[in-house]
This record gives C-alpha cells, sequence and structure tokens, in this order.
C-alpha cells in the first residue's frame, strides 16, 4: 500500500499501534517518555523468550524440545508476523494505524497472537486485549471483510533470567469480532488520538522555547 502523509492528527511516529494506544490510555507519562522523548524501553529477557517462540512457531523449530513440540503442536494458520499500515477512515480525516499481526489466515482474515508469560491468561483477558479489536478494525478497513474470531494464544513459562523456560502447556482463547467491538476500538483510536496531538504539540512547544 502506497505511504500517505495527510494524518489530521500530529502523532510522534506517525500512526498508532495497539501497544501505543494501550500505553496512552494506562500510563501517559511512561507514553511522553516512549514516544515524545523517544526513550528506548528495556528488552527484558521475558521479551527475548517470547521473540524465541514466535519465531520457533513461524519456523515449526527449535532446538529446545519442550519449545519444539509447542512449535509442532500449536494450530497456526499460514501468515506470520504480517506487517501492515492502513488508513482508518473518519471525520478528522485517515488515521494511519499499524499493525504486526503475529499470525494470520490470508482467506478468511481470521489472526491469533502468541504470549508467552508465567501468568495464566483467562478469557476474559482475551476478551479486554487491545490487540484483538485493533487488528479486526484494520483488517476489516484494508480488505472490507470483517474477521470472524481473533485469538490469544497463552504459552506458559516458568523460571526467571537465563532459566527462562517453557513448560509445555498452552491454551487458545477465541474472541468473536462483533460490529459493537470494532465501533469502540475505533472510539478509542480517535480519542486518544486528539489527547495525543493536543499533548504532543505543547511538548514541542515547550521544547523550542526553552
Amino acid at each position: 500500500m502506497k505511504k500517505k502523509t495527510n494524518c489530521p492528527f500530529l502523532l510522534p511516529k506517525g500512526y498508532l499501534s495497539p501497544s501505543a494506544l494501550d500505553l496512552w490510555e494506562k500510563d501517559r507519562k511512561e507514553y511522553g517518555r516512549r514516544y515524545f522523548e523517544d526513550e528506548k524501553g528495556y528488552e527484558s529477557a521475558e521479551m527475548k523468550f517470547g521473540t524465541r517462540v514466535h519465531k520457533a512457531i513461524e519456523l515449526g523449530y527449535d532446538e529446545d524440545p519442550t519449545i519444539d513440540l509447542i512449535a509442532k503442536s500449536v494450530e497456526k494458520y499460514d501468515g506470520h508476523e504480517v506487517e501492515t499500515t492502513v488508513y482508518l477512515p473518519t471525520i478528522y480525516g485517515e488515521i494511519p494505524l499499524f499493525g504486526k499481526i503475529d499470525n494470520l489466515h490470508f482467506e478468511v482474515k481470521d489472526f491469533k497472537d502468541w504470549k508467552t508469560s508465567k501468568h495464566p491468561w483467562t478469557q476474559k483477558m482475551a476478551q479486554n486485549a487491545t490487540q484483538i479489536p485493533f487488528y479486526a478494525l484494520m483488517l476489516e478497513t484494508l480488505t472490507k471483510r470483517r474477521p470472524k474470531k481473533g485469538s490469544i494464544v497463552w504459552i506458559e513459562t516458568e523460571g526467571k533470567y537465563e532459566n527462562l523456560r517453557a513448560t509445555g502447556h498452552f491454551e487458545e482463547f477465541n474472541v468473536e469480532i462483533t460490529e459493537k467491538m470494532l465501533e469502540e476500538v475505533k472510539k478509542r483510536i480517535i480519542r486518544a488520538c486528539l489527547g495525543i496531538d493536543q499533548a504532543y504539540r505543547r511538548y514541542l512547544d515547550q521544547k523550542t522555547t526553552i
């Protein structure tokens, strides 16, 4: 898709992602440090391990026998690590949305998000995960076809630091995509962009007057 530059809001990255939306809603000071001041986030051992598991699922193989078993056992679609930018039509203009979908069914547009964690995921947590409606809205905007479901696949871990490992247990939580869900996340996106625009302009004004 050809990149457009007519975003109606001043956003630090020029687009909004599900992680940025989450952070803005939960911790605006941290959002400012991460996006206004461009501080790099710390890559924890858990994050690195998660990246390894994601890659193993994509390849269907890992040297660790437990991760290898998970990679071969978990049901997956044909698309892996699918990055895309779409332009969401609103009364203000088109808002660029960016997402990196862990696993996508190219035909029906259903998708999955892998989560490695010691702490169990639940169906309620999956229902409330921002990625699900955000990615569904992106896909509907791009293809004019609403996905039927989005899924969180929780892959259990144990230990810490260099001893972090997969237990071999995983669970899948399916979330039905509804029109109401997409309407609500669209409202959240617009509300966040309005707030980010105002806050970022104040930040830049203060920076230039110092």
